[in-house]
């Protein structure tokens, strides 16, 4: 058995929040292990098809487009690890 860990962090959750968190920290270079119970990664994000209809399981907009918003805090987090995301308005204001 080895002395030193596989590890630095082990993320408990693939939702938004553990996948941002486990790449913040290995953008700076941490070992990062995410462990998910489910089949997917995505939590509260992900979606579900029944009879050819797709259904959101959770929260299925992301407010805040300004510098302190949600939206800006999840894109600066995937450009740091290489990725890029694209925002999409909603056309129905309610």
């Amino acid at each position: 058995m080895s002395s030193s860990p596989d590890w630095d962090v082990i993320v408990i959750g693939a939702g938004i929040g553990g996948l941002v968190t486990a790449s913040q920290l290995a953008a700076k270079g941490a070992k990062v292990l995410v462990l998910e119970r489910y089949l997917i990664p995505g939590g509260s994000g992900g979606s579900f098809k029944r009879a050819g209809y797709t259904f959101d399981v959770g929260a299925s907009m992301i407010f805040g487009f300004g510098q302190k918003g949600h939206t800006n805090l999840l894109t600066r987090a995937l450009a740091d690890v290489g990725e890029h995301c694209d925002t999409i308005a909603d056309p129905v204001q309610l």
